[in-house]
């Protein structure tokens, strides 16, 4: 777990004020990368005693960089002032757990992990194509359109038949990818300004992962059986959520109605073709 020292609400509202600035720009744009690998590992492996050690270290989730707003109102007292909801149930989630994890209580995890991503028991699918394709098919249009992406900035999926460019974690990686001012990409891509990587990874999110990701959060906080894993679905739909409008912010790309965002899907022919696997540590990925 990468940690990132936290960004308090004053320093947020210095960097809103101040986006055309490039140090602060990079800075933000670095740190929230990092917060996204960090989910995105939540949802890559079942947690074992070393993942839940590491966050314990960390001080997960108040370690990422990018605050989510809190809706406070006059029953917030000085202790939970400024501490948003998800926040609150991952700490929870975490201290329930046991201090040395046992047996029964890491099968639990692996349990509610396998239902949620590897035997889709939860009827709530990691890939994008199920819940966008008429027949609720994996590897369909979806993960033509995002293999399109990746080929922009020279990236490729380790295995696609066994999980997919469609799939929350390779996305999450993309976007984390193109935020990333250090990413070690294709020498033609980094020279694209880090403006331009932001409107891409905005544009992205609008033509993927914001078209199914409340619903796939929603429903497997409500059906899965640990409070950990609920508490993760949560956390990271308000964090997509509050990336998504403080790029607006930055990009100046307004978020799209479904009905447009429906409209450049269907304008938006995928080119299929097969793909080539790599070799972890020797080719272009993450």
């Amino acid at each position: 777990m990468t940690n990132v020292t936290p960004l308090t609400e004053e320093t947020k509202v210095a960097e809103e004020e101040s986006y055309t600035d490039t140090a602060t720009l990079l800075e933000w744009s670095e740190a929230v990368s990092q917060d996204l690998q960090q989910i995105a590992a939540l949802h890559d492996k079942e947690a074992d005693a070393d993942l839940i050690s590491a966050l314990k270290d960390v001080n997960f989730p108040y370690n990422l960089g990018m605050l989510i707003a809190c809706q406070e109102d006059d029953k917030t007292d000085e202790k939970t002032k400024g501490i948003f909801e998800p926040q609150r149930f991952v700490e929870a989630a975490l201290h329930e757990l046991p201090e040395e994890l046992d047996q029964t209580t890491l099968d639990q995890l692996a349990v509610d992990y396998a239902d949620i991503y590897l035997n889709h028991s939860l009827h709530a699918s990691p890939f994008e194509s199920v819940w966008l394709d008429e027949d609720h098919l994996i590897q369909q249009e979806p993960m033509f359109q995002i293999r399109e992406w990746f080929k922009r900035y020279g990236l490729k999926t380790e295995n696609w038949r066994i999980r997919s460019e469609d799939h929350l974690v390779l996305q999450l990686q993309f976007i984390a990818t193109l935020l990333d001012p250090q990413a070690d990409i294709s020498s033609k891509i980094s020279k694209i300004p880090q403006l331009k990587r932001m409107q891409d990874a905005t544009m992205f999110m609008d033509e993927h992962l914001l078209l199914w990701i409340e619903d796939f959060c929603r429903l497997v906080s409500q059906r899965c059986s640990t409070d950990f894993y609920a508490s993760i679905a949560i956390l990271t739909n308000a964090y997509i959520q509050e990336l998504r409008d403080t790029l607006a912010e930055i990009t100046a790309i307004k978020r799209p109605t479904a009905e447009e965002i429906e409209e450049k899907r269907r304008t938006n022919q995928p080119v299929v073709e097969e793909p080539v696997s790599f070799i972890p540590g020797v080719a272009e990925s993450w």
